[in-house]
């Protein structure tokens, strides 16, 4: 008999609804649990005779170093980017970087065909000779012309020729003196033009190049954006090269963050490719202004990548430290909870048979996730807060000053409190 055929995803959605259903159960089974657990503790110190004690979970009062941090999310940038293209039109004889490469700043990167501007280059120094040849020329001619003129004027002053000879002598003279200087601009010319069929040639040769400002260190080819053989125009892009060592990491912040982060701050940078090492950085520059929609400003740090783990685009988380204590005086942060619109916490009295709680009124500082600062009233009972006293974490609802308490699993509470 032929199985039923059927549609792909059909039985998803009622194995999620079946996979939610059991979570739900589960949750509710640990709940009557813990309810069990208590009524049956409260019957039995009832049938004692004895007062019913609240079951409570509890960890430990500390002194440790701690510190309020923010965490951003962001995408790593080179620090300067820029693309490589040549002066003049060609077709590309050969390339000689790919991408992944280094360059140095003059570093030849590829060649085009030269045929075009060796000819433009050859006919410029043969017009260059040409001209040169001419004022050899003239400047001959000048030199017979000036001979005559003086003649003439020694003739002249003697009285043995007429002014007419001289005078067309003078005209001659003057003539030849202005061809020469006709010549010699037309050689300079032509060796400007010279010169820069010669400079366009050597285009051909395309180099990597960018401000000397900017550094002399390698930069990396991110793109290459053309292959040999392909015809290329003047300021095309040949290829892209991005200075990576430093790396800029970019990142949104609120309003809420942007006052308390400043230029030359430092912090701290992971990227999911290497969760568990942590990139030491530096707040380099923040907006001036907030982008209108996201209603966030922009801030850059800079990263060292001299080891070159880092790569352009990587998703990237910046942590932040805005504030810091050293020996704080911290619970672990389920502890406090509030009664009457204040900040309090329960802590174990440990010279009543059976326990008691004490109710102290604190003040919270810094929260790391783990820890919470808490900061004593003048007029607290501080006596009972110290370090290594016990405090309330688990079951706060059942209690106030005095009440009486049990630790169901007092181990494990305690080795919950080492771990962290």
């Amino acid at each position: 008999m032929a199985l039923p055929q059927y549609r792909e995803g059909f039985f998803v959605r009622p194995a999620i609804a079946l996979g939610g259903a059991v979570v739900v159960v589960m949750l509710v089974a640990l709940g009557v649990s813990w309810w069990l657990l208590l009524s049956e503790d409260a019957s039995a110190q009832r049938g004692r005779g004895g007062p019913s004690l609240a079951a409570v979970a509890v960890g430990e009062i500390q002194r440790r170093d701690i510190a309020e941090r923010r965490t951003f999310s962001g995408t790593l940038e080179p620090r300067r980017q820029f693309t490589v293209a040549p002066h003049v039109h060609g077709r590309v004889v050969r390339l000689l970087v790919d991408e992944g490469d280094t360059v140095q700043r003059g570093e030849l990167i590829a060649v085009l065909d030269d045929e075009e501007y060796e000819q433009e280059e050859a006919q410029a120094q043969a017009d260059l000779q040409v001209a040169q040849a001419t004022l050899e020329e003239r400047r001959s001619a000048l030199v017979v012309v000036e001979r005559q003129y003086q003649r003439e004027r020694a003739l002249r002053q003697d009285g043995l020729t007429s002014a007419t000879a001289l005078d067309r002598l003078e005209a001659d003279f003057v003539a030849a003196q202005a061809a020469v200087a006709v010549a010699e601009a037309t050689v300079e010319r032509l060796e400007s033009l010279r010169q820069q069929a010669r400079i366009r040639r050597s285009y051909t040769q395309v180099r990597a190049s960018w401000p000397e400002e900017e550094g002399s260190g390698p930069r990396l080819v991110t793109r290459r954006l053309v292959e040999a053989g392909d015809a290329v125009s003047a300021r095309d892009g040949m290829i892209v090269v991005a200075e990576v060592d430093p790396m800029r990491a970019i990142f949104g912040v609120t309003e809420r963050e942007f006052s308390r982060l400043q230029p030359g701050q430092e912090v701290s940078l992971r990227v999911a490719a290497m969760p568990d090492q942590a990139f030491p950085a530096v707040i380099h520059r923040l907006a001036t202004e907030f982008d209108r929609g996201s209603r966030q400003a922009q801030m850059e740090a800079l990263v060292e990548n001299a080891e070159g783990l880092l790569r352009i685009g990587m998703y990237t988380r910046l942590s932040v430290t805005l504030r810091q204590e050293q020996d704080a005086l911290v619970v672990p942060v389920e502890a406090p909870t509030r009664r009457s619109g204040s900040q309090v916490i329960f802590v174990i009295d440990e010279e009543q048979d059976p326990l008691q709680v004490r109710q102290i009124p604190v003040r919270l500082g810094i929260r790391d996730g783990v820890w919470q600062e808490i900061i004593l009233d003048e007029d607290a009972q501080s006596g009972h807060v110290t370090a290594g006293a016990r405090v309330i974490t688990l079951g706060h609802q059942l209690l106030s000053e005095g009440t009486a308490v049990r630790i169901p699993d007092a181990g494990r509470a305690q080795e919950q409190t080492e771990l962290r």
